[in-house]
């Protein structure tokens, strides 16, 4: 079996890549790397200095992917203060 590892990064920083595991094949390991980003997002959206981020690696060590999701937002009327400062 392919063997692939995963490192994160969310609001306390960065970790990993984790202890190999064995998956079926890639796609496997995509679906897994997108679940752990969903249940990242679970617990509140990611500030827009830092976005919330997954890292596929090979049993080498070699990145394959990297899936993130980042929060973006405008604010448009100069008569508002901004609620996010």
């Amino acid at each position: 079996m392919p063997q692939f590892s995963f490192a994160t990064t969310d609001c306390d920083g960065a970790s990993g890549p984790d202890a190999i595991c064995d998956l079926q094949d890639y796609g496997s390991a995509v679906t897994q790397a997108r679940k752990a980003l969903a249940a990242m997002a679970l617990g509140g959206l990611p500030d827009e200095a830092r976005p919330y981020s997954v890292r596929i690696y090979d049993g080498t060590g070699e990145i394959l992917a990297e899936f993130s999701l980042e929060f973006h937002a405008e604010f448009y009327s100069s008569r508002y203060p901004d609620p996010m400062q």
